[in-house]
Parts: structure tokens; sequence; C-alpha cells
């Protein structure tokens, strides 16, 4: 190993979200508030309405998932996310 980053606690939640978007069933509310003690939907509230009201991520059964069009406009979604809080 040359170099070894540490990762802030602030960046460990934006990556588990912009991470966890990637894969089919999204991000795990109950999972991300048992691993860092926060709720995902107070924590990114803004983020997460305006990609709402862009009708890329959807919010149901505990999981915050990209839609059909938030696949396809990913790096927007995932920007969101980095740098935020």
């Amino acid at each position: 190993i040359l170099e070894e980053a540490t990762l802030t606690l602030t960046e460990k939640m934006e990556e588990e979200m912009f991470l966890g978007l990637r894969k089919t069933e999204g991000v795990s509310i109950e999972n991300f508030q048992e691993k860092f003690k926060q709720n995902p939907l107070q924590l990114f509230s803004e983020q997460l309405e305006s990609l709402k009201k862009k009708r890329l991520i959807d919010i149901s059964s505990g999981h915050i998932k990209l839609t059909k069009k938030g696949m396809f406009l990913g790096n927007e979604v995932f920007q969101a996310f980095i740098g935020v809080i």
C-alpha cells in the first residue's frame, strides 16, 4: 500500500448514498440509520426532494432507489450527494 485515505463520517455517508443508489435495491433507509445513527431522509432532505421532483429517484418500501429516468441520469443523482453536509 502506497497511500491510504481516511474518510470522514460525512464522506462515508455521502459515499453510502451514491454507491448504494447504483444497486438495483437502492439504499436501505434502515441500514443507513443503523450504520450512521442518522436518518438519510432528514440528512439529505433537500437533495432527495429535488431528485424526487425531477423523477430521478423513488422512495418506497424502506428504500431510496433510482427510477428508470434516474438510471440514465445517474451522474446527476450521484453528484447531488457529494459535499452537501
